[in-house]
């Protein structure tokens, strides 16, 4: 066939994208309940979009962590030469303390 065919085995969904979308909350519910959606199918369709959300944060963690792993394998730190020195025990900088008013609160409007 043709580049622009009307196969219906040519139309496949977005994996990324949920079934259900286009759906608003107050919108009959998908499965035919008559229900309204939020009082039938919303939260069992967001826990399972939240499992598919946490498995890819999962798998993203695991690559992210390999690829660290690889990176510090790659190129160990560098000696830190101001390591050998004691911390010093002074302040740089003296703490500001701001000085008490002995006036009233105001009390009431305005």
């Amino acid at each position: 066939m043709g580049l622009f065919s009307n196969k219906s085995d040519d139309k496949k969904q977005d994996p990324a994208k949920p079934p259900h979308a286009d759906l608003g909350r107050n919108d009959p519910c998908h499965c035919g309940s008559a229900k309204k959606y939020k009082k039938c199918c919303m939260t069992k369709d967001q826990t399972d979009d939240r499992k598919v959300l946490d498995d890819q944060w999962a798998k993203a963690a695991a690559v992210a962590k390999v690829q660290a792993e690889k990176k510090a394998k790659e190129n160990p730190p560098a000696p830190n030469k101001a390591s050998n020195t004691p911390p010093s025990t002074e302040q740089r900088h003296p703490t500001f303390v701001p000085h008490q008013v002995n006036m009233p609160r105001r009390s009431g409007g305005g």
